[in-house]
């Protein structure tokens, strides 16, 4: 518990922005993920000072900091499993979407885009060092973090990392930070690596009867070699899912597997050549492609619905609460993934 004294000080940096009402506490003490547990108090900073202040204060009296973005997060980062205090970032936040979409503008885009990008924050991305369906092509969020402002556990506000491509000075802390879930200091500021718009893009849709054939012609085509922008796998479970809380022309087999492709027209019609053959002959019953953005964003978009989906597997008789969690395989002979039964 908040013992009085602290919380007057909180109040005396924050002002109203600092709440113990229990439908805050209880609310902040969820993200997307099964677990709870309930927060002492919840407080919105606006500004890297005022983030320094908390912490020395937090440090002081020895109480915990839970710092969060939108709370998207899957396997529980954001919950405070020790009470304390949860510092939400909604008054400071830049939500990833939103950032693609003025970048368009100019011709450029931010390739990170998990599948809760319309929601997830940037300085939630980086704290989970979070991919999404490029990172096949383009890497993660690490691959794209230039510089970083840290408030530090003490509360000094630290600057690391370098505003050039290259940065071969001493260590890479920057890179240290990312993907350290707010356990060694909490970001405010985020200086980013942009990449330009691809010139065109299409979507190769492949379904299989046999999973496993699917996660062969995923191999396949990596092997050939060929690098897609994006490789996604739905089982059947997962197409029922959407299949029955969204409109989706969706074909109910064992597996179907979308791969993403860019470059010019020339290219992605060489790739998607190879594609098909690859897919055909590992046994897909059906092979769709699209250039059309309406389509491929349909698609795309009932990919990223399969965990919100999944609350109702089949409507009226089972419903399904997600255990959610990253985990890579790697397997070094010909193919870089490896399917199992366990996976299926």
């Amino acid at each position: 518990m908040i013992r009085p004294e602290m919380l007057e000080e909180l109040k005396a940096i924050l002002g109203d922005r600092v709440s113990t009402a229990p439908a805050d506490t209880y609310v902040f003490g969820f993200d997307a993920s099964i677990h709870h547990h309930k927060a002492d108090a919840v407080v919105f900073p606006e500004s890297t000072e005022e983030v320094a202040e908390v912490v020395k204060l937090c440090n002081r009296y020895k109480v915990p900091i839970t710092p969060r973005g939108s709370g998207s997060a899957l396997a529980g980062q954001a919950v405070p499993i020790k009470g304390g205090i949860s510092m939400s970032f909604k008054r400071m936040n830049r939500i990833n979407d939103e950032l693609n979409d003025e970048l368009e503008k100019y011709g450029f885009f931010y390739p990170p885009s998990p599948g809760s990008g319309k929601v997830a924050t940037i300085g939630g991305m980086v704290a989970m060092n979070a991919s999404g369906m490029r990172a096949l092509k383009y890497g993660a969020t690490r691959d794209y973090v230039m510089a970083l402002e840290v408030v530090m556990p003490t509360g000094e506000i630290a600057h690391f990392g370098t505003h050039t491509i290259k940065d071969a000075s001493s260590y890479q802390m920057a890179k240290l930070l990312v993907g350290s879930e707010g356990t060694l200091g909490v970001i405010t500021e985020i200086t980013l690596r942009i990449s330009p718009l691809p010139k065109d893009t299409s979507i190769v849709l492949a379904a299989f009867e046999d999973a496993r054939m699917a996660g062969q012609s995923i191999s396949d085509i990596i092997a050939y070699p060929m690098v897609p922008a994006s490789v996604e796998f739905m089982d059947r479970v997962c197409l029922q899912s959407v299949i029955n809380s969204r409109e989706v022309d969706f074909p109910l087999v064992d597996a179907v597997v979308m791969i993403e492709l860019e470059g010019t027209e020339e290219e992605i019609a060489g790739d998607l050549k190879k594609v098909e053959t690859i897919a055909r002959k590992n046994g897909a019953v059906d092979v769709r492609v699209s250039s059309d953005p309406d389509k491929m964003n349909e698609w795309l978009e009932a990919r990223k619905a399969v965990l919100p989906s999944m609350s109702q597997y089949a409507r009226g008789k089972m419903f399904m609460v997600s255990l959610a969690d990253d985990i890579c395989r790697y397997r070094y002979r010909r193919f870089p993934m490896r399917f199992t039964d366990s996976m299926r």
